[in-house]
């Protein structure tokens, strides 16, 4: 009944969550960071050319950051479907599918453990199912894709078959996890000493020393070599994250009570305590009871709580996901000994037991959670609106592999070639699709003015509707169609009405404030209506 319950729960979690990041990627949510520019070196290492990627206008290669073998067997997903999608399931697969593995480490530790005892398999139930509602290993799949959350299978794998002393399935597990990105070393290394000092698995030795042979050569030498060649900097590019006050203005090292005092003041900062604070209350606090297992998560929780870069200790994005089953391992092995310590007669005793276990899990998946019952969804949920569907239309216009240009979001719609570009880079682009209307990183002047260099320079427009523009190199400038202007056709009439002319060429009639609710930001939206074309006298300034 267990296996049957969490099955039926990782199914629904597979379906629902592929569902909404592939809604989010046809709505153009995504973006070349992080879905077009990965999915395009897991399609080049597909073809033999391992991690290759686009860099500028350059082809270069994606060890100048990290080192992911796993790429690799990854990129037969494409056998199955031949677009970026195929890695957006992959990866709501493989965090749903890990809620097993956790249900199985808990409920059935040791070799000649079946069937298992009653609160061992109530414990690994509620472990598996707290997992699936914990918002951090969620977040990842509305954050693109990316390696390290697919970590959660052969970490988890690699403490089930440690645990029961399968050396060869360890082994397999512990090279299929040290084979994701080079900081799941950092993990594996610390779970190797687990098995091997708590469980008395000598494999575990092993498993230690290879573990961070494999993160000092991925992370001091194979980036380096490569990070020195494109960034002129011999060093991993993330290593910039952690400063924590080591050095001066001048550039000197600081004394060692500045630096501890600086750590601490990191780690003690409210938004960093308040990360803490939820990895806890996602497993409604059974972690601590199990120190010895919840340790192996710690290399990367350290460094999300110790880095630079907000992003890491927010709970949200990829960060947290990689080590989520570890955590659920260890919150399911503290729910064992939560429920053997306390579990008695009487229903009143039974209800404060279990109330916790499912109070908190639940409730922190209604504050920050990504599920239909979560405040995350609004803001998360995607409209594929007719702008987003019309881009098939142009797709349509482009060889499947012709060198092209394009705007961010439209990137991971076009990665699998061999030569793609993020404008404003053009590289050998044959073809140039911008939309101006969506996600671009360039000012609206600075895109404009750039389109008019491109047809200087000869690219022709081929076609044009509802912000969208295709250039190719060489064609017959068809200018600007009228349905392109559509995208700033007004939807609606503005919240607040004005009447201001400006001159006798521009008209002013309201504006609207829009309230961003994720972010705690507001913009203004401005309605305007050209009466006739500026003169040089008149030069508007908002």
């Amino acid at each position: 009944m267990a296996l049957l319950a969490v099955t039926f729960a990782a199914l629904v979690y597979a379906v629902f969550f592929s569902s909404l990041s592939l809604t989010r990627h046809q709505a153009l949510l995504t973006h070349t960071a992080d879905l077009g520019q990965i999915d395009l070196a897991v399609w080049n290492t597909s073809f033999g050319r391992f991690v290759q990627e686009i860099k500028g206008d350059q082809i270069s290669t994606r060890l100048t950051d990290h080192f992911e073998p796993v790429f690799w067997p990854l990129s037969v997903v494409f056998g199955l479907r031949d677009n970026a999608g195929a890695l957006l399931i992959a990866q709501a697969v493989a965090l749903a599918s890990a809620s097993l593995l956790v249900l199985a480490a808990v409920a059935w530790p040791g070799r000649g453990s079946t069937p298992g005892s009653r609160l061992g398999v109530a414990a690994g139930t509620w472990a598996a199912l707290a997992y699936l509602l914990a918002p951090q290993a969620q977040a990842a799949t509305v954050a693109d894709f990316h390696a390290s959350p697919m970590a959660v299978v052969p970490l988890a794998l690699l403490l089930l078959a440690g645990g029961r002393g399968l050396t060869g399935a360890t082994l397999v597990a512990a090279l299929a996890a040290l084979s994701v990105k080079e900081e799941i070393a950092l993990v594996v290394a610390v779970a190797g000493l687990y098995l091997a000092v708590a469980r008395g698995r000598r494999v575990g030795w092993v498993i230690a020393l290879l573990a961070m042979a494999w993160f000092a050569l991925a992370t001091f030498v194979i980036i380096p070599h490569y990070s020195g060649d494109y960034y002129g900097n011999a060093q991993s590019p993330y290593l910039s994250r952690y400063d924590l006050g080591t050095t001066t203005a001048d550039g000197a090292m600081s004394p060692l009570g500045t630096r501890i005092l600086a750590t601490l003041g990191s780690i003690l900062a409210l938004p960093k305590l308040r990360y803490l604070a939820g990895l806890l209350l996602a497993f409604a606090g059974m972690p601590l009871l199990a120190p010895e297992v919840a340790v192996i998560a710690a290399p990367l929780i350290a460094a999300n709580v110790l880095s630079g870069y907000d992003a890491m200790y927010s709970g949200e994005f990829h960060y947290s996901a990689p080590f989520m089953s570890v955590w659920a391992i260890a919150a399911g092995v503290g729910g064992r000994r939560w429920l053997s310590r306390t579990w008695g007669p009487g229903w009143a005793r039974r209800l404060a037991v279990l109330l916790p276990l499912a109070v908190l899990p639940l409730g922190y998946q209604i504050l920050e959670g990504f599920t239909p019952i979560g405040a995350e969804y609004p803001l998360h949920r995607p409209a594929v609106t007719e702008h987003a569907r019309l881009l098939s239309r142009v797709t349509e216009e482009i060889p499947s592999n012709a060198s092209l240009s394009v705007t961010p979001s439209l990137h991971p719609h076009f990665s699998h070639r061999q030569l793609i570009y993020t404008y404003p880079d053009l590289g050998d682009a044959e073809f140039v699709l911008l939309d101006v209307s969506g996600t671009t990183d360039m000012h609206p002047a600075d895109l404009a003015r750039g389109l008019a260099q491109l047809r200087q320079s000869g690219y022709g427009i081929v076609d044009s509707a509802d912000g969208y523009v295709l250039l190719r190199r060489g064609a017959p400038d068809l200018g600007l169609d009228l349905e392109f202007y559509r995208f700033v056709h007004p939807a609606g009439t503005p919240q607040h009405s004005l009447d201001l002319p400006f001159g006798a060429s521009l008209r002013l009639w309201g504006y609207d404030w829009l309230d961003d609710p994720k972010w705690g930001q507001t913009s203004l939206r401005l309605y305007w209506e050209a009466l006739a074309p500026l003169g040089d006298d008149l030069d508007p300034y908002v």
